[in-house]
Parts: C-alpha cells; structure tokens; sequence
C-alpha cells in the first residue's frame, strides 16, 4: 500500500523529537529514533491494518521503545499520517488531539 502523504501537523510532529532526542540524550539517539521511524514506515506499507484502531478511522502504531505513538488512517488512497505523538501524555489528551485533527469535536 502506498504512504500518501503526511499532512502538514504530522510533518511538524514527526521532525520535533529529532533535536529534543539530539539534546537530551546521548549522541546518535535522534538518530536512531528516525531510523526506527523509517522501518516503520516501511513497515506499514507492508502491513497497512497492523495497529489497533484508536479513535475513529485513526490507528495508534507503537514505535519500538521511544514512547512515541504514529497516528495514521488507511484510506482507499493510501496511508495518511496524523500525528506523532509521545505516550507519556494522558490518552484522553491523546484522543482530543486526534479528534481536533480529524474535526470529529
């Protein structure tokens, strides 16, 4: 299945982890988060229905270790990106985000 796109909030989700793990953590570490990332992508190409659904068409698909969450649909067009998000937050933030996203509120 194709990856479609990301829409613009997911594009600026899934750059800021990159420098807050460069910085906070010992060198390499954003690195391999976005290497991580992109076997992930990869793999959802493959295995499109893989994550549990989440909130309304939304899947929530676990990236490894990292505490991150990818937020994505699949669509007869293809894969859509929502969002990256960390876990850490309260899901009921989590799924308010989703919603505003979606304009499901």
């Amino acid at each position: 299945m194709l990856l479609r796109r990301a829409l613009p909030t997911a594009r600026q989700s899934l750059a800021r982890p990159f420098p807050i793990y460069e910085m906070g953590s010992s060198e390499g570490t954003g690195e391999r988060l976005v290497r991580k990332l992109d076997s992930t992508l990869e793999n959802l190409k493959i295995h499109p229905g893989i994550a549990p659904p989440f909130e309304g068409p939304v899947r929530r698909l676990v990236i490894g270790s990292s505490g991150y969450g990818l937020f994505y649909s699949v669509e007869t067009r293809g894969i859509i990106v929502h969002a990256l998000i960390h876990l850490s937050q309260n899901p009921e933030t989590i799924r308010e985000k989703i919603r505003r996203l979606l304009r499901l509120d």
